[in-house]
Order: C-alpha cells, then sequence, then structure tokens
C-alpha cells in the first residue's frame, strides 16, 4: 500500500472516530433534555397536587352545609318577644356567614303558645322561647319558682344558672330536656311584674277573693286570697273584656304590648320582678350541627340575653309613662311592706308547689336537689318542705 492510500485511511479512520463522537454527545444530550422535561413535569405535578389538597383542606374548614331553621312565636314581631328573636335570629344568620338561615313566624301563625313544646319535640319547628308554666306535666323540674326578685338583673342570673351554669341542676334539666327532644339555650329576660285589673288593687287586702287569670304562681295567688283560673297571656285580653277573670299578670313590656290596658285599665307594681322564657332548640336540630355552627348559636343566646335585659331596663320607663300620659291607664305601687310579703310568700309558695307537684310525678329526688339549690342561692331554709 502506498503511502497517498495510508493516508486516505487515516482520515476515513478519524472521521469515523468524529462521528461516532457526535453521536454519542447527540444522545447524551437527548437523555439530559429528556430527564430535565420529566423534572419539570413531576413538580407541576407535585404542585397541582399540593393545591388540591389545600383546596379540600379550605373546604373541609367552610364545610357546614347550609341549613334552614324555623323559628315559631306566638308573640308579634313588634312585641319585646318578637324582638328578641329577631335579634337572635340576626345574630345567627349575620355570625354564621349564611351558613344558618331562618323562616320567622310571629304572633301563633305556625304554632299557639300551648302548642310550641309539642311542635319543638317533633321538629316541626327548630327553634322558640317556650312559656316553660305552661307545660308543667312535660317538664315539672323546670318549674322551680320564677319570682321573688327585688331587681330586673336577679331572675336573669338566677336562671341562667339554674339551667346552665349549676352543673348538679344543669343536668337534670337537661336531661328533662332530652326526654321531649329538646335543649335550652338561655333565658330571656322578663322584668317587672305587674297586674292589670279592673278595679284599683293598691295593696294585698284589695285583692281578697278577685279572680286571678294567668299561668304562673297560682298556688301563690291562692295562698294569697286571690281565687284562680289558669289563662295563657294571649288570652287574657279576651278574659278580662269578657269577666271571666278580675285581673292578669305578666311582665310590664309585654302585657303593654298586649295592650291590656284597654279592657283592664289599673296596672299594680307589686314589687317583683321574673324572668322571661328559655330559648330552646329542637335537639335533633342540635345534634344535626356542626361544632362550629352550635358555638354560633351558643353565642347568640348569650347575646340575646344581654340584649333582652338591656332592653328591658332601656324601656320600662317609657312604658310606665306612657300608661298614664297615652293609654289612659292609673298605675298603683305596693308599700314595701307589702312587696316584701309578696316575694317572701313567692320563694316559699313556689318551693312548695313545686315540691308538691313532684310527688305527683314521682320524681321528688330530683327536685329536691333543684329546690335545694334555690333555697341555697337565696340563702333561705326550705327544710321544713322536705321534711
Amino acid at each position: 500500500m502506498n503511502k497517498t492510500l495510508r493516508t486516505l485511511l487515516c482520515l476515513l479512520l478519524a472521521l469515523s472516530l468524529c462521528l461516532a463522537l457526535c453521536a454519542c454527545g447527540s444522545t447524551n444530550d437527548t437523555s439530559d433534555d429528556t430527564a430535565d422535561s420529566a423534572a419539570v413535569e413531576d413538580a407541576a405535578a407535585d404542585e397541582e397536587a399540593a393545591a388540591d389538597e389545600t383546596a379540600a383542606d379550605d373546604e373541609d374548614v367552610n364545610a357546614d352545609e347550609p341549613v334552614t331553621l324555623v323559628m315559631s312565636t306566638s308573640k308579634n314581631q313588634t312585641e319585646s318577644g318578637g324582638i328578641f328573636l329577631d335579634y337572635f335570629c340576626d345574630y345567627v344568620e349575620e355570625a354564621s356567614n349564611g351558613s344558618i338561615t331562618f323562616e320567622r313566624y310571629y304572633g301563633g301563625t305556625l304554632a299557639s303558645s300551648t302548642e310550641e313544646l309539642s311542635m319543638l319535640s317533633s321538629g316541626a319547628i327548630s327553634v322558640a322561647s317556650i312559656m316553660s308554666n305552661q307545660f308543667s306535666d312535660a317538664l315539672p323540674l323546670l318549674q322551680f319558682p320564677d319570682m321573688g326578685f327585688e331587681s330586673n338583673e336577679e331572675p336573669t342570673a338566677y336562671f341562667c344558672y339554674m339551667l346552665l351554669e349549676y352543673e348538679e341542676t344543669a343536668s337534670l334539666l337537661e336531661e328533662e330536656a332530652a326526654a321531649s327532644n329538646i335543649k335550652y339555650l338561655g333565658y330571656l329576660a322578663g322584668g317587672t311584674r305587674v297586674w292589670f285589673s279592673k278595679t284599683p288593687i293598691t295593696s294585698l287586702d284589695d285583692g281578697q277573693g278577685l279572680i286571678f287569670g294567668g299561668m304562673s304562681g297560682l298556688a301563690l295567688m291562692e295562698e294569697l286570697g286571690f281565687s284562680t283560673v289558669s289563662t295563657a297571656p294571649p288570652d287574657c285580653y279576651e278574659s278580662l273584656s269578657r269577666g271571666i277573670v278580675d285581673l292578669c299578670g305578666l311582665n310590664l313590656i309585654a302585657a303593654c304590648d298586649m295592650m291590656w290596658y284597654e279592657v283592664a285599665p289599673n296596672v299594680t307594681i307589686y314589687g317583683a320582678y321574673a324572668c322571661g322564657s328559655p330559648l330552646t332548640i329542637n335537639l335533633d336540630v342540635w345534634n344535626s350541627l356542626s361544632a362550629e355552627q352550635q358555638a354560633i348559636l351558643q353565642e347568640a343566646a348569650d347575646a340575646a340575653c344581654d340584649y333582652s335585659l338591656q332592653y328591658v331596663l332601656d324601656n320600662e320607663n317609657a312604658y310606665l309613662e306612657n300608661l298614664e300620659s297615652e293609654w289612659g291607664a292609673t298605675v298603683y305601687e305596693f308599700s314595701d311592706e307589702d312587696a316584701g310579703t309578696y316575694r317572701d310568700a313567692a320563694l316559699y309558695i313556689g318551693c312548695l308547689d313545686a315540691y308538691t307537684r313532684a310527688q305527683s310525678v314521682g320524681n321528688t329526688d330530683e327536685m329536691q336537689i333543684i329546690l335545694q339549690a334555690c333555697a341555697d342561692y337565696w340563702d333561705t331554709d326550705i327544710s321544713d318542705i322536705f321534711a
């Protein structure tokens, strides 16, 4: 082989080696690009999965399904009882950002005052402020004394203590309520207790033999010398008008809202204050709500209790002025002696009546615990009742 041919072969061999090296380099670059692309795709997938997980977590935080509850009251919307329940419902709707809304029924259009418990128990209504003294057979333990206080602030604090704060009584009352498929959220304020009568009553002596209409404190009124007829507050106007009763009793604002002064223009302030009604919810409805929704309802109930008390304190004087200046009534007030006699009797007779009722239904042990707590709260001795 001559020199020229050897040179040509060497050049061809070198060229082949260069081509081989280029091919290898190209293969490595392609592999690197593929790996980089896969890594980017994996990172994007991980980021998307993380975003989905975060979104799912956010959904869990706001996972409460919207729920519509039914509020019913025998009070008209412009009456104090309707105003207090509107405050409660408005508070819940705003605090829950629409997670809880209410259908609202006023003036007994859905349930009368005597139907509220049965309709609460069945779930036909979700929330109401029941007149507990109308349901003594179903809720006997709740019939502990509710009058005999010397200021507007005392009754609300007392009832909240017995119903929600003091474990021994709260557990018994909660168990009794659960048997009727309800739960208490708190107590709304009542206010100054008054009588609206056909004739003036300026002292306890003036009331002897008169016929009292009401649902609360009937045994007390009989002990004080009155006759009694069980009469629901919405029926008092007609009973007074027709002469079935001579007087009816309730808190000042509620009675004025129902315009009792039109048929019984004599108003007696007898020196006692009472609570209003327990704000109550259907137990199944309560259990169906999330912990966050339950907390909102309880917070709203606490706020409504405070609001109702402040409303009473702010407005009672105006109602008293209107009674005489615009509504043609005359207002009388008991002496300190008669007022004290009434309050003392209210506590003792209230305990005695409640214990007698408990004996008839067979829950004396539970009632004794509750009444003893009442006596301890007011530093009063009622031991002879249990003898």
